[in-house]
């Protein structure tokens, strides 16, 4: 097989992060020796506007790149990575200005999901007066219930609301989590010395949904608010997990929060590396 290089491709490879451009590297080096090998799935594009177009897996992620918004001037790029050894996906995504005045963004990050037994943002300890904040609706039991270390919010038909909780002294607490029966998700990121997060200085909210508004609910993880000038870029990864419960863990807002939190500790490890 005769193998060239594009002049684009220099140029398109200095775009991507160091990890990226070395396993884009690697690829290249392996396409040449051995294009058959089956681990990188080199085949022809059958529905590509592009004639004798071919495709070839650098990694075991997928990548999604917005368009610029023209308000802003910037767009989205985000990975995700599987781990081929446990349920455990590294999203790693950043906010990337091209173009116009400076302006000020956050990474936002909104997962939705269908009613769970109860979600699960991170508590202030008991000591503060505030230990998590009400953004919107009305807030009481049986529907958000305040526990030792989470504070536990649950679907309701009729009332939706809003919730958002304050990073910790020690910045160790970045996760949100939902529980479905003995499946909890749990989706983690590195908490900022900051005092620019947005809606108050929230790390993380959920957000229910009612029956009038289709019934769903929100995992909301925020980044600070940093201005962004052309050719800046906002980073903002994160892991997702998913967890297996005991049934006194499922039926236990605590406890599901506490195995939570240990496992918010092993994707710190991932993402400080």
């Amino acid at each position: 097989m005769e193998f060239r290089i594009a002049d684009t491709f220099t140029d398109s490879l200095a775009r991507l992060t160091g990890d990226e451009q070395k396993a884009v590297k690697t690829t290249a080096f392996d396409l040449q020796l051995n294009p058959a090998s089956p681990g990188m799935q080199f085949h022809k594009l059958d529905k590509a506007k592009a004639k004798d177009f071919w495709s070839v897996r650098v990694s075991s992620g997928i990548r999604l790149k917005t368009q610029v918004n023209p308000k802003f001037g910037a767009c989205a790029v985000r990975e995700f990575v599987l781990d081929a050894s446990r349920p455990l996906v590294h999203v790693r995504q950043k906010l990337l200005k091209t173009e116009g005045k400076p302006v000020g963004l956050t990474a936002w990050t909104v997962s939705q999901v269908r009613q769970p037994d109860f979600t699960l943002p991170p508590s202030l300890p008991a000591a503060e007066t505030q230990r998590f904040k009400t953004l919107a609706g009305k807030v009481g039991e049986p529907q958000v219930t305040t526990h030792k270390s989470v504070v536990a919010v649950r679907y309701d038909e009729i009332n939706s609301l809003k919730v958002g909780v304050a990073p910790d002294v020690k910045l160790r607490d970045g996760w949100v989590a939902a529980a479905f029966g003995k499946t909890l998700i749990v989706q983690s990121q590195v908490l900022k010395n900051s005092t620019a997060y947005p809606d108050g200085g929230v790390h993380a909210e959920i957000f229910t949904a009612s029956r009038d508004l289709g019934r769903y609910v929100e995992l909301e993880l925020l980044s600070p608010v940093k201005e962004l000038k052309p050719c800046e870029e906002l980073a903002s990864d994160q892991v997702w997990q998913l967890l297996f419960l005991e049934k006194a863990q499922a039926n236990d807002p605590e406890r599901a929060g506490a195995a939570a939190r240990a496992a918010h500790a092993s994707a710190l490890k991932i993402l400080e590396t």
